[in-house]
């Protein structure tokens, strides 16, 4: 089969709206390969691409054949014939199905020669399978309006659909009537909600900003909120979920001395997600699907035996937010409690909330992938021993940083590998044969060195350290310093944390201090492998690979340098801390700068979101601080002591301190210079 520029598709009378975007999708391929666009018709021809509509066992089920003059696509009228159309775009036109994100380019060709092929889909493993769009800051950022347009979240759905998903999240704090809501059922993807959301409604706060949301008073409010959330979903493919926290991602009983014990608490817990059934199940026609998301206290409650749900409700168990299967720690530190089904659980089928993202304002992760390949399938592992999956939902947060996660999961739910170790590095090879054909090896070396690379905190292996620690942790450092607080309440990750600031500070300090080296190495190799890539290959590593390694690497530098100077300044030796705060302050904006070298082309102004890492503001208060050692340690006179020191002259020369700058980045390199400069070398780094 010879796929040219005569070539056509052929398209069934009617087609489904899910159908129709895929149809979209694939023309446009063929566009970007042949550089015209192919004729849609409604008749039969040779040449042609033809779309069939036929019955399946499975409604996602599909088949793909390659024939001497045609190429058969065969589906059922919604997701089958979607995913057949997207498998026909990887397998044989060679399409990345995260093209969007990886810029994977694509060959310009006068003719695509095809040989016979023959693929029949087997029917999913998993029967709900979804992305959870999450702390979406850069996504946001990346928009002018600070809000993700619908061409963007179209471009997610595809995605998600190409990888083979069928359900979304689509964002932080999505109400019923968001418009990309409509959008992903428009494409045909079944839309599920937050575990603070539960059936999509408005938060409690936003719709009632002046009343306190107690219940049985607010009953009534609660109610209405529900009511409208489930109208504005009818008619949509949705997976419910029911829940209550209460006000928000924040458990109710916090602020209601009246829930005093885990048996108060799971019964009103147990009548909300009563009420909540019971509202849906009135407003829509069934089937219906039902989720309770078993996270933080809803665990503990059911695994206590106080919480009881109906067999219908799939039991969604969550990781602790680094990709163990354990509950998640608040504050303190983690109990290493499972998170899966006990044995003694009749309810064997199950369904798991996976974070290859995860926000915590302590050691997590938004920018660089922290959760390991090697954990990943050790976990999935586990999970497949637990009980049968229903349902996965992954938070991808802005999905740019996480593809190689979001396709090893993708392969770990399908793949027949005999040991998670072969299917970890089946991916390997497959990612990097893709991105880095000729250097497959020495990448994933790098790689699989890189997830090692992070100090470890606490006993689990999964507990290591995300660029947060650098910044949330630095920021709460300095604050603590600046207003003579105690922050150890904001640190409670060190196991047995020392009861004052100073020692926690030393803590930090020793186990970043010993994960340097391993950065330092790995900037380098990435630095010398980035160098004998082109094209392609060198732009995606720079984005990907390399921008974690060395964004993690300059923060950790920062980190070092700046707990060091606030150790200084906390013994009075506002000299030493000025210039430590200076390095510190320097290599943050280097991190800053491996950022915004990866915004090139439709990625300008990605990382200008960045608020929940927050780069610039770690910069900024490291300014302030050192502004302020300068205060505190200079003379008070209206002569600068640092200034002279830093020109070596013993005589104040008011035309020589008039020369001088007042810029601090070149005060503190030049009060660092070896001590036999002489000061017209000096001045020369001041000016």
């Amino acid at each position: 089969m010879r796929i040219d520029k005569q070539t056509t598709i052929l398209v069934p009378s009617e087609i489904s709206s899910p159908v129709e975007y895929a149809l979209k999708a694939l023309t446009r391929e063929l566009l970007r390969i042949l550089g015209q666009a192919p004729v849609t018709l409604r008749s039969p021809t040779t040449n042609q691409i033809r779309l069939q509509v036929d019955s399946f066992p499975h409604e996602e089920m599909f088949r793909v054949q390659v024939l001497q003059d045609q190429v058969l696509i065969q589906g059922n009228d919604g997701l089958g014939l979607v995913y057949g159309i997207y498998h026909f775009c990887q397998a044989q036109l060679g399409i990345d199905p995260f093209e969007f994100w990886t810029d994977y380019p694509v060959a310009n060709q006068e003719e695509i020669n095809l040989a016979d092929y023959d693929y029949v889909a087997s029917a999913p493993r998993v029967r709900f399978r979804g992305w959870f769009i999450n702390d979406e800051d850069c996504l946001i950022g990346w928009h002018d309006g600070m809000q993700i347009s619908l061409a963007t979240w179209e471009r997610i759905f595809e995605t998600l659909l190409r990888a083979g998903y069928n359900m979304v999240i689509p964002g932080t704090g999505t109400t019923a009537g968001d418009l990309q809501l409509e959008l992903a059922s428009q494409m045909g993807l079944w839309i599920m909600q937050h575990h603070a959301e539960p059936l999509g409604a408005l938060l409690f706060s936003d719709a009632y900003p002046s009343v306190v949301p107690r219940f049985p008073e607010e009953k009534e409010k609660f109610i209405a909120l529900y009511r409208d959330a489930i109208g504005r979903n009818k008619g949509r493919r949705v997976v419910w979920a029911l829940g209550f926290r209460g006000q928000g991602d924040y458990p109710f009983f916090k602020d209601d001395e009246r829930y005093d014990t885990p048996q108060k608490q799971a019964a009103l817990i147990s009548e909300m997600l009563t009420l909540q059934k019971t509202l849906v199940e009135e407003m829509t026609d069934g089937p219906h699907h039902f989720v309770h998301y078993l996270y933080s206290e809803s665990a503990e409650l059911y695994q206590a035996g106080h919480l009881r749900l109906d067999d219908d409700i799939v039991r969604v168990w969550s990781d602790n937010g680094f990709g163990a299967m354990r509950l998640r720690r608040e504050w303190g530190p983690e109990k290493g409690v499972p998170s899966l089904p006990l044995a003694s659980d009749p309810c064997r089928s199950l369904g798991v909330y996976y974070h290859l993202s995860f926000h915590d304002l302590q050691v997590s992760a938004k920018l660089a992938p922290l959760v390991s390949p090697e954990l990943i399938a050790q976990q999935f592992g586990a999970i497949g021993q637990a009980g049968h999956l229903d349902l996965l939902l992954l938070n991808v947060g802005n999905i740019r940083p996480h593809i190689f996660g979001i396709e090893l999961i993708g392969k770990l739910l399908s793949s027949t590998a005999e040991t998670s170790r072969d299917l970890v590095s089946e991916c390997y090879r497959t990612y990097t044969h893709r991105h880095f054909p000729g250097f497959e090896s020495e990448v994933q070396m790098l790689m699989e060195r890189y997830y090692r690379a992070p100090f470890q905190y606490g006993e689990f292996c999964d507990e290591k350290a995300g660029e947060q620690v650098y910044h949330h942790t630095l920021r709460n450092c300095i604050k603590g310093v600046l207003k003579h607080e105690s922050i150890v309440h904001l640190l409670q990750f060190i196991p047995n944390a020392p009861p004052e600031n100073v020692g926690c500070f030393r803590w930090l300090l020793a186990h970043a201090e010993e994960s340097l080296p391993g950065w330092e190495s790995l900037h380098q190799d990435a630095k010398a492998i980035h160098s004998t890539l082109a094209g392609h290959a060198a732009r995606y590593f720079g984005d990907s690979v390399r921008m974690a390694i060395d964004y993690t690497y300059y923060s950790c530098i920062g980190f070092v340098s700046g707990l060091r100077g606030l150790l200084a300044y906390g013994q009075l030796d506002y000299r030493e801390a000025f210039c430590l705060f200076a390095h510190a302050k320097k290599a943050m904006e280097q991190a800053w700068q491996v950022l915004a070298s990866c915004e090139h082309g439709k990625w300008l102004h990605f990382y200008r979101g960045e608020w929940l890492t927050d780069t610039r503001e770690t910069i900024r208060q490291l300014e302030t601080i050192r502004g302020m050692a300068k205060i505190m340690g200079d003379t008070d006179t209206w002569r600068s002591r640092w200034m002279m020191d830093a020109l070596r002259l013993k005589t104040r020369s008011i035309q020589t301190l008039a020369q001088a700058t007042t810029d601090y980045d070149r005060l503190a390199g030049a009060l660092c210079a070896p001590p036999g400069d002489d000061a017209d070398e000096n001045l020369s780094i001041l000016r």
